[in-house]
């Protein structure tokens, strides 16, 4: 699976060099800087992820329900043009980011010495069972652009990795118990890995984009819970 998605990433960045190679040779603007002279151009700007979580590879994972395992995540991007006049940009920055998974079926999430399990609750009439973790990310990736300027008014498609580091993790559970609503939230790590790094692709136009991340890393310790590894995708308003 993962030797796939990085085939996939990479032909899609060969066959998009090639088109945004042909326009570039076609179109024999000047791209000036703010102080009139050519060069390449560079900026900053903040933008914010919504999306969904599924998970890959997780036969041993329970089933999610879709739309209440959100994926939201906080931006700041910075953009350097490889080159005056060229199409290729590079993209770094930082991110904060938030996943939510939601668990289908009753299913809940214990820690058990110290290996995380997942358990169907039979006698509870469950609301909501997640799991919610947080994590800062640095990102680095190659983008190909129509609008050499970097404004934003233009197609665009780019591919890269990252790497992050965990912040903190929490449980919510809510339920009907002798007519009574409880509600327990427990805050735990849950054996999930503290490091995590993957390969991230966009495509845009003008302000929003289309975005996919894949964390090749598995979401829990080794041996300390069920394999699954997680895609993140959704959309990205680019706040320029």
């Amino acid at each position: 699976m993962k030797k796939t998605i990085l085939t996939l990433v990479t032909v899609i960045l060969v066959s998009a060099t090639s088109l945004f190679a042909q326009e570039s040779t076609a179109s024999g603007d000047t791209v000036k800087t703010s102080s009139g002279k050519s060069g390449p151009q560079s900026k900053s700007y903040l933008a914010i992820d919504l999306g969904l979580n599924t998970f890959v590879d997780g036969n041993q994972m329970p089933d999610l329900k879709p739309m209440g395992s959100r994926y939201v995540s906080l931006n700041w991007h910075h953009t350097t043009q490889v080159g005056s006049n060229s199409p290729l940009f590079i993209v770094s920055g930082l991110e904060f980011a938030f996943n939510n998974y939601m668990f289908d079926k009753n299913y809940v999430i214990e820690d058990v010495n110290d290996v995380t399990q997942f358990s169907r609750a039979e006698n509870l009439n469950i609301q909501k069972s997640k799991l919610t973790h947080s994590s800062v990310n640095l990102p680095l990736m190659f983008m190909l652009r129509t609008d050499k300027d970097g404004c934003d008014n233009g197609f665009r498609i780019g591919a890269g990795g990252f790497v992050g580091y965990r912040l903190g993790a929490h449980s919510k559970l809510k339920y009907n118990q002798d007519s009574q609503r409880e509600k327990d939230k427990t805050r735990s790590n849950y054996n999930l890995s503290d490091f995590q790094y993957g390969v991230t692709g966009v495509v845009g136009y003008k302000g929003l984009d289309l975005f996919a991340k894949y964390n090749m890393n598995e979401l829990f310790k080794d041996d300390r819970g069920p394999e699954a590894n997680v895609i993140s995708f959704g959309l990205r308003l680019n706040l320029e």
